[in-house]
């Protein structure tokens, strides 16, 4: 219970309370006006495993408004380049999908094709929580399906600048932290930085990995998350990233990411490096960087590798901000401006920095005994992806890899197609397993237009 906090609330606060109560619904919050009392409450889940559930539905109302504010982008691609980007199943044959992936630079001195452009944009917005362009380095692949002679799109996979601190991350890498940076001498926060500096050089941060219907329903998104560890990505990120004059050495040594609808993701779960290793393509790798010997892992309380440090940051939220309605916007406006006319508080919102929109949105919560706390969602997992332990060691030490382990794309196709029944992997399946194939290559070629058009969601 969040009781008010002595004052009385006049007209327009218990306007703003009722309205942005409403709007945060799906998170469990409800207003209680009675006998002159206002009470707020929330039903929260009790355990991790109920909180994607639990939260699935703000999820989608976040997407919803997404799609609501560019319907007219979105139905113009789909409209312009629907036949030939999307395939529904039933024109789709499973034994002939031939996934290839295919770089693509989008900076404006490359001149990228249009159509590239669109896609991405597009499948951009097509992620519960859409990704915009990065500011900094960018790598972006469309997966094509060179099966059918119009080569659908399968999906697109976008590796964006990694941020300059991320708490997980650093404390992996036993980055110092801002605070622990301070205490350091001068000289040791000059070798920090440089460490810092030549480590993010070389990892990368998975911003969209998704793939379209049908292919997403056999699976393609996992085919993407191995990807930045093939020679494709691998040879492209030192093509993009060279640098004669510096002499700089472009080699992508990790990834990180985050999965917003909770702790784990599906594309990054299960995909263990020894099924996507070849001896005979790729440098020795070295030990196991974590227990499981998977590419991906979550980043917990303990160390990956090293089981008697524990990880002191905490789990990042979702910011469910973007719930707020216009009306509790304006209402929020009447509460912390009352003199304003109400004619001009349209105008005045549209115009008004964000900074300046933060700080009166906390003023009118503060006034009916709330906090910015309230838009706190699910918690996120962080996620960190490499090969082997020699190589996060060389981004701990801020020195090169000698040696550069790669997995195998081929064997990636290989492991999705097996997924859908189209490839062998020299196992025995069990009979829930092959129950498990058969339906996904059956809601594949189950897969209609109305499925696929984002416009439709």
């Amino acid at each position: 219970m969040f009781p008010v906090d002595g004052w009385p609330i006049s007209d327009p606060e218990l306007s703003f309370a009722r309205s942005l109560l409403q709007d945060l619904a799906p998170l469990g919050f409800h207003i209680h006006v009675d006998n002159g009392q206002v009470r707020f409450s929330q039903t929260a889940p009790h355990s991790t495993h109920s909180c994607r559930d639990f939260y699935a539905q703000a999820h989608r109302l976040l997407h919803r408004k997404i799609i609501a504010e560019k319907r007219a982008q979105i139905i113009d691609f789909e409209t312009t380049f629907g036949d030939a980007v999307f395939v529904e199943g039933k024109q789709l044959d499973l034994s002939l999908i031939d996934p290839r992936l295919r770089p693509v630079d989008l900076t404006r001195k490359a001149s990228p094709a249009p159509r590239d452009l669109a896609i991405v944009d597009y499948v951009r917005m097509y992620q519960t929580v859409p990704s915009r362009r990065s500011v900094g380095r960018e790598n972006v692949y469309i997966l094509e399906d060179y099966g059918p002679s119009s080569r659908p799109v399968m999906g697109v996979l976008v590796l964006a600048s990694p941020r300059y601190y991320q708490p997980h991350r650093d404390e992996v890498l036993r980055w110092p932290s801002p605070s622990e940076a301070r205490s350091l001498s001068v000289r040791r926060q000059q070798r920090a930085q440089k460490i810092r500096l030549a480590g993010l050089n070389r990892i990368m941060q998975v911003a969209v990995c998704c793939a379209l219907p049908p292919y997403s329903r056999l699976g393609a998104a996992s085919l993407l998350a191995v990807a930045p560890f093939t020679p494709i990505v691998r040879e492209d990120f030192q093509r993009r990233w060279y640098h004669r004059r510096s002499n700089k050495d472009p080699d992508l040594v990790a990834v990180t990411t985050t999965t917003s609808m909770g702790l784990t993701g599906t594309p990054f779960q299960a995909l263990y490096t020894s099924m996507f290793f070849d001896s005979h393509s790729s440098d020795i790798r070295g030990e196991k960087w974590n227990r499981h010997n998977a590419i991906y892992a979550r980043i917990g309380r303990t160390h990956p590798w090293l089981p008697n440090m524990t990880i002191r940051a905490s789990d990042p939220r979702v910011d469910f901000q973007s719930l707020i309605s216009d009306r509790s916007w304006n209402l929020a406006l009447a509460v912390a401006g009352p003199l304003i006319n109400p004619k001009r508080r349209d105008s005045i919102l549209a115009s008004m920095p964000p900074k300046l929109r933060q700080q009166m949105l906390k003023f009118a919560l503060d006034r009916i005994g709330l906090s910015t706390r309230i838009f706190c969602g699910n918690r996120i997992g962080v996620f960190l992806g490499a090969i082997d332990r020699p190589s996060l060691a060389s981004l701990i030490e801020g020195r090169p890899r000698s040696v550069r382990p790669s997995l195998s794309w081929e064997k990636a196709v290989r492991r999705f197609k097996s997924e859908y029944g189209c490839a062998q992997l020299g196992q025995r399946l069990s009979e829930d397993r092959q129950r498990a194939v058969r339906d996904r290559a059956a809601r594949a070629l189950g897969t209609t237009r109305d499925d696929i058009l984002l416009s439709l969601h």
